[in-house]
């Protein structure tokens, strides 16, 4: 009966034993995935704001062509 007694208490360390590994991986598993859904959406932050800075730059180029014309028509028109 010793003999069983041991095999049986090696069987249940080993499977605790295994049982804490699977744990530790799902856990580590579960942070990965949280930190790269944080970094998605970091990223995705980030898009946005350069499509927004991109398209204020266009405005702004735009403004810029529209002000050098209106100075050239009004400097021309001085000199005719």
């Amino acid at each position: 009966m010793h003999c069983f007694s041991l095999w049986y208490l090696e069987m249940k360390r080993m499977q605790q034993k295994s049982t804490d590994q699977l744990e530790r991986i799902f856990n580590e598993h579960e942070q990965s995935k949280s930190r790269l859904e944080a970094q998605r959406k970091e990223l995705e932050l980030r898009e946005k704001d350069l499509k927004e800075r991109e398209e204020l730059n266009e405005t702004e180029e735009r403004k810029l062509e529209l002000e050098k014309k209106m100075v050239l028509n009004i400097f021309f028109e001085f000199c005719v």
